[in-house]
């Protein structure tokens, strides 16, 4: 059972010195069970599929998978040359 949590207060009236139960929420759950383990079994799915892209770019264009390493790694060289300048001055 999920925790029952105060309204906020903007929520609660001049008068009401204290939060009544009843005026307590639950934080929402999902409807269905069933869509919460469908979103992780699609994500799943995805993520197999990221991967199995990234191996295929890999095996068939090593040249190009190379050259996008480099550039990534060129992004963080020229991220550490900015902040390396903003300390010196």
């Amino acid at each position: 059972m999920a925790p029952i949590l105060p309204l906020p207060a903007a929520r609660r009236t001049a008068g009401d010195a204290r939060v009544r139960q009843t005026d307590r929420v639950t934080p929402s759950e999902p409807d269905f069970p069933l869509e919460a383990a469908m979103g992780k079994w699609i994500r799943t799915i995805l993520l197999a599929l990221l991967v199995m892209f990234a191996i295929f770019y890999l095996y068939t264009r090593p040249e190009a998978a190379a050259e996008f390493v480099k550039f990534i790694f060129g992004i963080f060289d020229s991220i550490g040359r900015f902040f390396d300048s903003l300390a010196r001055g």
